[in-house]
């Protein structure tokens, strides 16, 4: 037993300090809330709180519990309320939270581990109160070694937990070790846990006036991250990925790192960083909106490489009906596709030896034959109407065919070789692969490829069709396929690509697929009956209750969404994407 006197010096006005002040350039991840209070309220104005609780009451949390009677977790909720404040208020802390992941080099075993700092601007709310109270009864019931530490003038609790793991264990070096410490403190206003002292000086130092210098806020790649984004938000957060291969190249002592990180780098391009900021329920009508920033300040190669600049948006094809879910339009260059295998197989040491520049030729020409025809225009679609079965669900890629012959040429010689089967539909040659290979699957597996309109068209053999049918007959066609709420919120006149879908429609199907799933299921079940009937009887119980959890989120799901929509822009460093879902129409 201990008594600390000494823990809590909290000032009166505590210092406005952000997390990318205290965190240290070398940073691997971040994230942060602008305002606590703000933020769990637009949470339970968007109706989360509703959802988890009809979850809760669907799966039966309670075994008591009735439809009419009160949610377990808003009891909990009450309960925790009651504690922290009085007349049953809560006090929410209304101030700056914030988290963050970064290298911590040990210079006397020369070895790399990983430091956590978190911070929460308490304000005026008693959370800290409970949480101390708390953290002292769990501490002296585990029996845990507890030390008071001085760091700048403040008290701080260090606690050593039995934790501790050989580094030869490992596959890579990396020092575990230092998540055996816990650093714990509230002072100055704020709620802190960290696994190393730094983070807690550079929080001092900022409170006294005398920050660090080389902060995650100084970064010209964090900056740059949140111009993309806009830094006013309720949530953000974001992967330093130039950070993160420097601590992996410095943990790796296989040398694996150095051979695996260049061919990531040739597939998916040298991305320096990814953030996202986030709004919850900002009005009336939207649930949620965001951007999310790409940033390559070496220009965008790789997979990403092939998105084109903006460009203006073409019409809506007619092919695009009634029963579409999602709807995406996109300007691919694949005319680079070319040089990106290239380029990969060069920086793949395993396929550089094994392929001479006969075979490399060989490659591209086969891809050639089939880009050569197509233009930059892409269109994604998913369909599916009530009742959502297998056959009622489907995919469609559409991409602009500059040369038809001779694509329709290439496919009546590639195709049948690999295993698909021609077929007539109004003067257009379709070729399906049946992927199924004779499985009991309850959902249609084929791929099909056609031909015609002006486009390439990929998919199941039913969207196909649907597609060369709406080409062959405009009149017959959706005349006009409107945007939906959402898309006609957004800006995407001028764009790389955008798109909007119904996430409610998307659930349902997905819902329906599992539902077919079961069907076939229940078919293994009767064959187990057969020669262990308990067996089939536990399994079968099990099963329900899976099939029972999984209905529950899918249904309050799909009435928790709305509409949404996305829109992206490409430039010479990377992405910004801005994305909207709006509420559900009751």
């Amino acid at each position: 037993m201990f008594t600390i006197t000494t823990l809590i010096a909290s000032s009166i006005f505590a210092a406005d300090v952000r997390i990318d002040q205290v965190l240290p350039e070398n940073t691997i991840a971040f994230a942060s809330v602008a305002n606590i209070a703000e933020l769990l309220s637009n949470v339970e104005q968007m109706g989360v709180t509703d959802m988890v609780c009809d979850i809760a009451q669907t799966i039966g949390l309670s075994e008591n519990m009735s439809p009419g009677d009160t949610c377990p977790i808003t009891a909990t909720c009450v309960d925790l309320s009651k504690s922290l404040g009085e007349d049953g208020e809560c006090s929410i802390p209304t101030g700056h939270a914030g988290w963050g992941l970064y290298p911590v080099v040990d210079y006397e075993v020369g070895s790399v581990g990983l430091g956590m700092f978190a911070m929460v601007e308490l304000g005026e709310s008693k959370i800290g109160d409970t949480m101390l109270e708390a953290f002292t009864q769990h501490s002296n019931s585990m029996d845990v070694e507890v030390e008071i530490i001085d760091i700048s003038g403040r008290s701080i609790w260090l606690v050593q937990n039995e934790f501790e793991i050989p580094m030869d264990a490992l596959p890579i070096n990396v020092d575990l070790n230092s998540l055996s410490q816990l650093y714990f403190a509230i002072t100055d206003g704020y709620l802190l846990f960290g696994t190393e002292p730094e983070g807690f000086a550079s929080l001092f130092s900022a409170i006294d006036g005398n920050p660090i210098e080389s902060s995650l806020a100084s970064s010209d790649l964090y900056t740059s991250l949140m111009q993309r984004c806009e830094n006013d938000s309720d949530a953000k957060a974001g992967l330093i990925m130039t950070n993160l291969a420097d601590t992996f190249l410095q943990m790796d002592t296989s040398g694996m790192g150095m051979m695996i990180l260049p061919m990531a780098k040739s597939l998916f391009g040298d991305i320096d960083g990814i953030a996202e900021t986030i709004n919850f329920s900002p009005d009336d009508d939207v649930l949620i909106s965001g951007k999310y920033a790409i940033q390559m300040g070496d220009g965008r190669d790789g997979l990403m490489g092939l998105i084109s600049t903006e460009a203006p948006v073409g019409p809506i094809p007619s092919f695009v009906g009634e029963d579409t879910i999602s709807y995406s339009q996109n300007t691919i260059e694949f005319s680079k596709v070319i040089p990106l295998v290239k380029e990969i197989i060069a920086n793949n040491p395993m396929l550089a030896m094994q392929m001479n520049p006969q075979m490399i030729q060989q490659i591209e020409s086969g891809i050639s034959m089939y880009i050569s025809t197509l233009g930059s225009e892409t269109h994604v679609i998913s369909t599916g109407s009530e009742p959502f079965t297998s056959d009622s669900v489907g995919y469609l890629v559409a991409v602009e065919c500059t040369d038809e012959n001779t694509l329709s040429t290439v496919l009546g010689m590639t195709m049948p070789s690999m295993g698909a089967t021609p077929s007539d539909f109004l003067g257009n040659q379709i070729f399906t692969v049946d992927f199924d290979g004779g499985m009991m699957m309850p959902m249609n597996l084929s791929f099909s490829i056609a031909v015609g309109g002006g486009y390439m068209f990929a998919g199941n053999q039913h969207t196909v069709e649907n597609a060369l049918r709406a080409i062959a007959n405009p009149k017959d066609a959706s005349s006009e396929h409107g945007l939906n709420a959402a898309a006609s919120m957004l800006n995407h006149e001028v764009v790389s690509g955008w798109g909007y879908g119904n996430m409610s429609d998307s659930i349902k199907a997905q819902a329906a697929a599992m539902k077919e799933m079961q069907g076939m299921n229940e078919q293994m079940l009767l064959q187990v009956e057969e020669f262990d009937p308990e067996m089939a009887a536990e399994m079968r119980a099990d099963a329900e209750q899976d099939q029972a959890l999984q209905s529950a989120l899918m249904n309050s799901m799909a009435n928790f969404f709305g509409p949404m929509a996305w829109s992206m822009n490409a430039d010479d460093t990377g992405f910004t994407a801005e994305f909207l879902m709006l509420k559900p129409v009751m």
